[in-house]
């Protein structure tokens, strides 16, 4: 996976991208919101919002893979 993050607003996005894969798929985004990023928690709630967005990322892989369109 490919991981960067850009301005976005007031806040931050956090983009994922599959690298070296030979078929296209979708880049997944999470939004950081200011109130985010200013938490005294954004230590964990950050690991936490990438390992779900992983998650759902690999799992959306599958599920709307362009084999599997009508």
């Amino acid at each position: 996976m490919d991981f960067s993050a850009h301005p976005h607003g007031d806040g931050v996005q956090i983009v994922i991208q599959a690298k070296n894969i030979s078929v296209p798929v979708h880049t997944y985004y999470i939004e950081l919101h200011p109130r985010d990023l200013e938490s005294p928690q954004l230590q964990w709630t950050l690991e936490r919002q990438i390992y779900d967005g992983l998650h759902d990322y690999i799992i959306e892989m599958f599920t709307h893979a362009p084999h599997t369109r009508d």
